[in-house]
């Protein structure tokens, strides 16, 4: 299973992974095998997402496999980028006015801690 997000405005591989994301603890870890400049992985100690890029550079897609949750690390990204991360099938489905600025992941809890630009997204 995996769950996919996109980021708005696009953001470029090379400033997602350009240090920014130290701040909270979200960092890029070493992967055995073959690297590829077009896929690379975010990590925050206990889960991680594959990022990729498409051939202008930019990320097309950032992917969550198994059961992980990334919050932390989507929620690092939305604060450092100042970015909205879209749930991928909220994009196929056309359903743009679904998605909302600050909402607060699935839970209606008032905590600034708890917000980010994800929709439907739960916390852990």
């Amino acid at each position: 299973m995996s769950i996919e997000f996109w980021t708005k405005p696009h953001l470029r591989m090379k400033e997602l992974f350009d240090g920014r994301l130290k701040k909270w603890e979200i960092f890029e870890p070493r992967v055995k095998g073959k690297s590829h400049p077009d896929v690379r992985h975010l990590a925050d100690g206990q889960d991680d997402v594959v990022v990729y890029s498409d051939n202008k550079g930019l990320v097309s897609i950032i992917t969550s496999y198994g059961l992980g949750n990334p919050y932390k690390i989507l929620k690092a990204i939305s604060e450092a980028f100042d970015a909205e991360i879209w749930l991928e099938r909220d994009l196929q489905a056309g359903d743009h006015k679904r998605v909302i600025k600050r909402p607060t992941c699935g839970r209606h809890q008032a905590g600034a801690e708890n917000q980010v630009r994800i929709r439907r997204y739960p916390l852990p």
